[in-house]
C-alpha cells in the first residue's frame, strides 16, 4: 500500500529533517568553537570520566609545580644572600672583611683599634640585615615565621644569667654585669630569644625553632598522612632558620694553642663578630692596651670564628644541595604536567583539520535543505483535487 503524500505529511518530514540537519550543523559548529569532542557528562560518561581524572591530576602537578619553583628562587635569594655574607667574612681579598680586620687588629695602635672595632660592629649589624632579606613579603630566615624579622638587637644578655641567680642579667659595653637594661650593650635576638643565652627557657625555645618546627610544603613528593600525622618524607620542610646557618645558639668554651680554656664564647658568628668589636673599642684610644682579660677573650674569640669557617660554609653546601634538589624537581614536575596535558588534549580535543570539514559539510547540508524547501512544500495532487 502506498502512503497518501499530504501536505501536512511532507511538511513534517521536512521540518524533522531539518532540524536533524541544524543539530548536525550545531554540533560541528561546537566542536570547531571549544576544539573539544564532548561538552557534557551525558555525551561520553567513561571519556568524561577519564579526561576528569587525568585533568585533576594535571592541576595537582601544574600547582605542586608553581609552589616548588616560587620556592625555588626563595632559596636562590637565600643562597645569595649566605654568599654576600661568606665575603663579608673570609674574603681573602677584601681589606673590610671580618677576617682581614681581625688580623690587622694585633698590629693596630690605639685609635686604629678603636676604629677597627666600630668597623666590626658595624659588619655584623649589617650581616643581621642580609639576613633580615625578603622574598616578596615574607621573610627567608625566619623559620615558619615569616611576617616578622627574624634578627633583632636588644639589650646584651649574660650568658651565664640564671632566672631566680643573683647574676646580672646584662652585660654593659665594658663587660661586667648589670640589671638595668638601659645600660646594656647590644646583643643579637633571633625571633625574639636572646642567641647568646644559656637560660633554660630561651634555649628551650631555640630547640625548637631549629629541631621541632616545620613547614612542610607539598613539591611532588607523594604527600601521605598516617594517623593524621604527614610523613616527614613525603614533603619538603621549607622553613630556613637563620640562626642555624650562622652557627647556631648559646656559648661553648674554647681552648687557645697553650692550653688555656675560655669559657662562654658565643658560637653564632654575628655574636663572635660584634663581641670582638666591643672588645676592640674597649682598648685605650692612645695607647691601645687592652682591658684587663679582654686580650684572652679576644684571642678566643678569634679561634672561635676560624672555626666557624667550615661550619658556616658546610650548611651552605647544605643550602646549594636542596637548591639543586629543587631545580631538578621542577624539572621532573615540568615533564609531568606536559605529559598529562598531551593525555588529555589527545582525549577531549578535536582534530581541527577534520572538525573544520565536517563543520563545512554540515552547513552546506544545511543550505542545501534550505533551498528545497518551496518545491517540498508545494501542494500535492490530491489536496488540489480536494479543494
Amino acid at each position: 500500500m502506498i502512503p497518501r503524500m499530504t501536505t501536512v505529511g511532507t511538511l513534517k518530514n521536512y521540518r524533522y529533517d531539518l532540524n536533524r540537519s541544524n543539530n548536525t550543523w550545531g554540533k560541528a559548529m561546537s566542536a570547531v568553537t571549544t576544539r573539544r569532542l564532548f561538552n557534557s557528562y551525558a555525551e561520553d560518561p567513561a571519556l568524561a570520566t577519564r579526561c576528569f581524572q587525568i585533568r585533576h591530576s594535571y592541576w595537582r602537578a601544574e600547582s605542586q609545580l608553581n609552589v616548588n619553583e616560587s620556592l625555588r628562587h626563595k632559596y636562590d635569594v637565600a643562597w645569595s644572600a649566605l654568599e654576600n655574607i661568606s665575603s663579608d667574612l673570609y674574603s681573602q681579598a677584601d681589606d673590610t672583611s671580618v677576617s682581614s680586620i681581625i688580623r690587622s687588629a694585633s698590629d693596630s695602635t690605639g685609635p686604629g683599634r678603636v676604629a677597627l672595632g666600630q668597623s666590626l660592629t658595624a659588619k655584623a649589624k649589617d650581616i643581621a640585615q642580609t639576613m633580615n632579606g625578603r622574598y616578596g613579603e615574607n621573610y627567608v630566615f625566619a623559620g615558619a615565621d615569616t611576617l616578622n624579622a627574624p634578627f633583632t638587637w636588644g639589650p646584651q644578655v649574660n650568658p651565664v644569667y640564671q632566672e631566680g641567680g643573683t647574676m646580672g642579667k646584662y652585660l654593659k659595653p665594658d663587660g661586667t654585669e648589670t640589671n638595668v637594661e638601659s645600660e646594656a650593650a647590644q646583643g643579637l635576638y633571633y625571633r625574639g630569644v636572646a642567641v647568646d643565652s644559656s637560660n633554660p627557657p630561651d634555649v628551650e625555645k631555640m630547640e625548637y625553632f631549629l629541631n621541632t618546627e616545620r613547614k612542610d610544603i607539598d613539591v611532588g613528593l607523594g604527600h601521605k598522612e598516617v594517623n593524621g600525622e604527614v610523613v616527614s618524607s613525603t614533603v619538603f620542610d621549607s622553613s630556613l632558620q637563620g640562626v642555624y646557618y650562622l652557627g647556631g645558639y648559646g656559648t661553648q668554651t674554647v681552648e687557645l694553642e697553650d692550653g688555656t680554656k675560655v669559657e662562654n664564647i658565643p658560637t653564632n658568628v654575628i655574636s663572635i663578630v660584634n663581641e670582638l668589636g666591643q672588645i676592640l673599642q674597649r682598648c685605650d684610644p692612645d695607647t691601645g692596651n687592652w682591658q684587663s682579660g679582654d686580650k684572652l677573650r679576644f684571642d678566643a674569640l678569634s679561634k672561635a670564628f676560624e672555626d666557624s669557617t667550615s661550619s658556616f660554609r658546610e650548611r651552605w653546601t647544605e643550602m646549594d644541595t636542596q637548591s639543586g634538589f629543587l631545580r631538578d624537581n621542577s624539572e621532573l614536575l615540568e615533564d609531568t604536567t606536559d605529559s598529562l596535558k598531551q593525555q588529555y588534549m589527545e582525549l577531549e580535543d578535536v582534530d581541527p583539520a577534520a572538525a573544520i570539514s565536517d563543520f563545512m559539510f554540515a552547513r552546506y547540508c544545511y543550505d542545501a535543505a534550505l533551498k528545497v524547501g518551496n518545491s517540498i512544500l508545494s501542494q500535492s495532487l490530491m489536496d488540489y483535487i480536494n479543494l
